[in-house]
């Protein structure tokens, strides 16, 4: 394969676009038995990378000693914890990091060269850090169902775009995927899913093992990537209350849902059982994903039931709760206490705010950029991922009827244009964590329908949230595309080629 030249795309094709690039005379080509070395402190970096080279150039990299070898990652003071400093030339691969995440970029970077220009990498200076420290991806494996195996791979796809936050979620209406010790019948019975309108014979329990979880985290930070689970609460839940229907306001009988929408049963938040439980998951959850964060959902919750339950309006009562949307805010503060005193920070969707919850729960700001900035003012940092035209990828890549897809057309221009600070003043940007892209899964069945809706809108995505914005621009994003479109290919990316809008 011919080397770029100089008039070719610019950052040989880079995605995302490093902070800065220069390309050197020739190109790196390993040879056979080539090896890596790396500073004892980077010893889990080279072990990756020592795979991921052997793939990416097809030739077998070999552990190093410390200091020689053909590629050598070597530690620097003066560079920000995810930040490197990359040298490639005819002779070998010089890296350089201050911390573990800068020395697992620098080997990313130079993976991506490699699976762009295929058994070389073309001799440049690259310098780079991050714009935003939250660069992340949800996938819903409630609605439809991945099997781990995917799960690991969408992980490594996200984490070569230099993507480190990945939020799983993990309950709804649809489904409950996590297993609780103390709760087995969660997984007996509100882990079912049936397709009752085409599929009525069909019955499957569809969980995710305690080891699936700690394979999953595994892998996930030998790739500096954090692990965020989602457990809804206390709307989406007609899953958990076909096991659990005494924590409804009015009991009955549920099955986990084969539809999609907001449903008016929710948790009865006037039922110290229900809370019980909810300490139970929580207590879980902490032991099953032991990052820092958990995210607790508190969207879409109606409050109908609550107006008509004697224990909601005895709890409002008692707690001097003036009505039931308040009694929405007590909830929503009482789920964040509960996590903080088991050590972990919550997070919420944006309608979060509305209840007043205390200002270190950070907000995923879903319904609107606007949301968000209403966040920051309000003292809480910010997710900006907002569904319309930037940041759901569930919707149409453009507007065709043959195009998979719903809510909607978000190409992948809009998807690069989003511009996370937009409107912020200096004070509320300072909140700003970063920027995420959603995958919703009501229509999604299959992991290459995911890969499909995902990329390259979530390469955007990416971008913005690591690369400087005095150094975006969508035409040259979209000459980079491409090449950036070969590692893909290597990779064999179901990904979307039509339009970019």
């Amino acid at each position: 394969m011919a080397l770029p030249r100089r008039s070719e795309p610019p950052d040989a094709g880079l995605i995302p676009r490093p902070r800065s690039f220069a390309y050197l005379p020739g190109a790196y080509k390993p040879r056979a038995g080539a090896t890596l070395s790396a500073d004892p402190t980077f010893a889990a970096e080279a072990a990756w990378g020592i795979e991921a080279l052997s793939s990416a150039f097809t030739v077998r990299f070999a552990p190093g000693a410390p200091g020689k070898g053909d590629v050598r990652v070597v530690r620097a003071r003066g560079l920000g914890a995810e930040g490197y400093r990359l040298e490639i030339k005819t002779a070998g691969v010089r890296a350089e990091a201050s911390e573990p995440a800068g020395a697992f970029y620098a080997l990313q970077t130079l993976r991506a060269l490699a699976l762009i220009w295929g058994d070389r990498a073309p001799a440049c200076r690259v310098e780079d850090e991050p714009r935003f420290a939250w660069r992340g991806y949800m996938l819903d494996t409630v609605r439809n169902y991945f099997e781990p195996s995917f799960v690991k791979r969408l992980i490594d796809l996200a984490a070569l775009h230099k993507l480190n936050r990945f939020h799983w979620h993990l309950t709804d209406d649809q489904g409950w995927r996590m297993p609780v010790r103390s709760h087995p019948e969660l997984a007996e019975t509100a882990a079912k899913k049936v397709d009752r309108r085409y599929l009525p014979h069909v019955e499957r329990t569809l969980v995710y093992s305690e080891a699936a979880i700690a394979d999953v985290l595994a892998y996930a930070a030998e790739r500096h990537v954090l692990v965020i689970p989602e457990i809804e609460m206390p709307g989406h839940v007609t899953a958990l209350l076909s096991a659990h229907p005494e924590y409804s306001c009015a009991g009955g009988t549920f099955e986990p849902e084969d539809r999609f929408g907001i449903f008016p049963d929710v948790l009865c938040a006037g039922s110290d059982e229900a809370l019980g439980f909810l300490g139970d998951v929580m207590d879980e959850t902490a032991r099953l994903f032991p990052g820092p964060i958990v995210h607790f959902g508190g969207d879409e919750v109606p409050v109908e039931r609550w107006a008509d339950c004697p224990r909601c309006r005895a709890r409002m009562e008692a707690e001097g709760v003036p009505d039931v949307a308040a009694l929405r805010g007590w909830f929503t503060r009482k789920a964040a206490a509960m996590l903080a005193e088991r050590g972990r920070r919550a997070a919420g969707w944006d309608e979060v705010v509305e209840g007043a919850v205390p200002s270190d729960v950070v907000v995923l700001a879903w319904r609107s950029a606007e949301r968000g900035l209403e966040a920051a003012r309000a003292g809480h940092d910010v997710v900006m991922c907002p569904g319309a035209k930037a940041c759901y990828l569930d919707h149409k890549h453009l507007d065709s009827p043959d195009e998979p897809g719903h809510l909607g057309v978000s190409t992948v221009r809009d998807s690069y244009a989003f511009e996370p600070l937009a409107g912020f003043d200096a004070e509320s940007a300072g909140r700003v964590l970063g920027v995420q892209g959603n995958l919703w899964t009501e229509i999604m069945y299959f992991g290459r329908q995911v890969e499909y809706m995902a990329f390259p809108r979530l390469s955007a995505l990416a971008e913005t949230g690591w690369t400087p914005a005095a150094r975006k621009g969508f035409e040259g994003f979209s000459r980079r595309l491409p090449y950036w479109g070969r590692a893909l290919d290597r990779l064999d990316v179901a990904r979307y080629r039509g339009p970019l809008g």
